[in-house]
């Protein structure tokens, strides 16, 4: 279809077959680039994503096999040949009627396959826990136009505007929240970790020295809860883990391996930070990369970050590790923004952070962890990159348990890093072991005054910012209501299935007792998310009493 295309475009043999196989072979040269950097294929929505990925790209060193020169050389030689071609089509009336008939076809079996499961019919695999596994045995070309039925969101089958109205009521609770002085609230800081994660979670490894101590030190402290939060990504595309905290909305009902700040946020929606900009909090983001990666300086206002600060706003203040700036500069970036603040303020902050970003391979950075029995250079230098994390916590906490404004930091990674030595991924996940727990960070909410700490285990990111707001004592909307009542039957849900409260493990597919719960977290989120002129506004707003 793609070579009929160029020739109804062109109407010259010579031109089609040069312009489809470059583009097929730049295609895949992208492909094995992203690949080598991330650990996963491209999908479309990739490209709307090409200026964060050159600008991190330039920190990566690829490494090209030899299939990829062959490739180079047979496409060379087939462009020469084209050009010898002396073929030529006449333009006739026949000729006229044969393109529009190819036309037509292409246009009708492109229809079909984005309005009907058309698809269905070519047993195509699908892969939630391993993409390079579906793109392997499906064909890179057919896994990826596959995926390009992803990049429109569908209707639920069953969507009902009074069934929703009808759980914003019952999940209403109405309090006296205006009448706290803002004083009496504490600040509340988080941090989201770039690749921050326990690699034991998946089987134990030995190494010289322990590469997080003061965290795991932390699980022996009061006023501090600790457990594993569950990721819906493995190893990118970040703004999915930040999208699930921020607005309690689930990739488990989006378009598999979309991104919502890039395809679907073009309005203000509801979020944490309007929540807490709505109670008096002064709302700011700090990420310590360029800002139009992701289109986060387009989405930050939309879901209601008063301030922001990127890269390029804090460049001089920070300090490197390796190519990016390190936890340690960007802390203190937010404890710029504390000591600035007005006696009777009280802040909110939303943090990213860049130092233990994949590139794991930089020859002038000196790793000081090392695996007892496995040759890893690669995961050797990720594990010294979270020790360097690891100290760099410490001197956060230690700065705010000096404060004596009350003050809650919560701490989540956000993905298990990729592109790391297969043959370390073969030993902790051999063949037969549930290859879930690559999905699994570690979080920490701390406080520096007396908060209940309840028993949390397990809860995915979605529900950490409901968790949140509980310990910190500050009011929920319904949506946060509805959600900690489902956490307790469905402590897990990610875009790659769901955990009851058993322990049990599904697909988002499975016919399960939770069907009809988790049909109505689906209405309601796309409610939120795309209907946007019958939202239902109080379920995702604070009530007043």
């Amino acid at each position: 279809m793609l070579h009929l295309a160029f020739l109804i475009i062109t109407n010259n043999t010579k031109i089609t077959i040069i312009l489809a196989n470059v583009s097929l072979f730049i295609l895949g040269l992208v492909n094995y680039v992203v690949s080598g950097i991330r650990g996963t294929p491209i999908v479309p929505w990739d490209f709307l994503a090409t200026r964060t990925a050159l600008s991190i790209a330039s920190y990566h060193t690829i490494e090209f096999d030899p299939y990829i020169f062959l490739a180079g050389f047979s496409l060379v030689i087939l462009v020469a040949i084209a050009l010898k071609l002396r073929h030529t089509i006449k333009m006739t009336l026949v000729n006229v009627a044969l393109r529009f008939v190819c036309l037509l076809v292409i246009v009708t079996l492109s229809a079909s396959f984005y309005m009907t499961d058309m698809i269905n019919i070519f047993g195509l695999q699908t892969n939630l826990w391993r993409p390079t596994v579906e793109f392997a045995n499906n064909g890179f070309l057919a896994s990826f136009v596959k995926q390009s039925r992803n990049l429109f969101n569908r209707r639920p089958d069953v969507y009902c505007l009074d069934t929703i109205r009808e759980a914003a009521e019952r999940y209403t609770v109405l309090c006296d929240w205006e009448d706290i002085p803002i004083t009496d609230r504490p600040n509340v800081i988080v941090i989201m970790n770039e690749s921050f994660s326990d690699l034991t979670v998946n089987r134990y490894f030995s190494t010289s020295e322990c590469f997080m101590p003061f965290f795991r030190s932390l699980a022996y402290e009061p006023n501090v809860i600790m457990g594993n939060a569950h990721a819906s990504i493995f190893g990118s595309p970040t703004p999915n883990s930040e999208w699930e905290f921020l607005t309690n909305n689930s990739m488990a009902f989006m378009p598999h391996r979309s991104v919502p700040y890039q395809q679907f946020i073009r309005r203000q929606s509801p979020s944490i930070a309007w929540i807490m900009s709505d109670i008096g909090y002064d709302v700011s983001a700090i990420h310590t990369w360029y800002g139009p990666g992701y289109r986060r300086t387009s989405v930050y206002p939309l879901i209601g970050f008063e301030r922001f600060y990127f890269l390029e706003d804090l460049r001089d203040n920070l300090c490197w590790v390796r190519m990016y700036p390190s936890d340690i500069s960007t802390y203190r970036e937010i404890i710029r923004i504390f000591e600035e603040k007005e006696p009777d303020e009280r802040i909110f902050n939303f943090t990213i952070t860049m130092q233990n970003h994949s590139g794991f391979d930089v020859a002038d950075f000196e790793s000081t962890i090392f695996l007892d029995s496995i040759d890893a250079p690669r995961v050797e230098q990720y594990l010294s990159l979270i020790r360097i994390a690891d100290d760099s916590l410490e001197y956060l906490i230690e700065y705010f348990s000096n404060v004596e404004e009350d003050t809650i930091i919560l701490f989540f990674g956000d993905h298990q890093p990729p592109h790391l030595e297969p043959s370390f991924w073969d030993y902790l996940l051999p063949d037969g072991i549930d290859v879930n727990s690559r999905f699994v960070v570690p979080f920490m909410i701390w406080a520096n005054y007396d908060i209940e700490v309840p028993e949390v285990s397990d809860i995915s990111l979605n529900y950490l910012s409901v968790l949140l707001m509980d310990v910190a004592g500050l009011p929920t909307t319904p949506y946060m209501n509805f959600l900690r009542s489902l956490q307790h039957t469905i402590p897990v849900i990610t875009g790659n299935g769901f955990i009851e409260h058993t322990g049990q493990q599904h697909t988002l597919g499975d016919h399960t007792d939770y069907y009809e719960l988790l049909k109505l977290y689906q209405m309601i989120q796309y409610n939120n998310v795309f209907d946007f002129n019958n939202r239902v506004n109080n379920f995702f707003s604070l009530t007043r009493r």
